[in-house]
């Protein structure tokens, strides 16, 4: 356990960033390729667009985890960083032909899927120090 809060800050901002770029980079495109065979892998590269908003998002979210140091507070917070970056993304490929609204909710899924641990890890690595 971290005694000072401004380096649960720090270290959950910097592990919740590596997170949401791991997100965007990997688990996303490969979650909705196989739900949705009809996306080309040019599609999926279009989401790449995201990695600096998501990584924001997602460095502010463990930060924030990282501050509380709650384990249930953390898994909170991240898992709605992982549903707001799933919506977000999955906006993006609304365009695409054959792609109906059914996107977005699978894109929410996965971004709560991935989020709920990766905050869950996060708040109980860094957790706040019983006084």
């Amino acid at each position: 356990m971290l005694q000072k809060t401004q380096n649960r800050v720090i270290f959950g901002a910097l592990i919740g960033a590596f997170g949401g770029s791991s997100f965007v980079l990997s688990v996303y495109p490969i979650a909705i390729g196989l739900l949705f065979t009809q996306l080309s892998g040019n599609s999926l590269l279009m989401t790449l667009v995201y990695v600096i908003p998501v990584t924001a998002l997602w460095g502010i979210g463990g930060g924030v985890s990282g501050w509380l140091g709650k384990m249930r507070e953390g898994a909170i917070i991240m898992s709605l960083c992982g549903l707001i970056a799933g919506i977000l993304i999955s906006t993006n490929l609304l365009t695409q032909s054959g792609i109906t609204s059914t996107i977005i909710l699978a894109g929410a899924i996965v971004g709560l899927i991935y989020g709920l641990p990766a905050g869950l890890l996060i708040s109980g690595a860094l957790r706040r120090p019983e006084a």
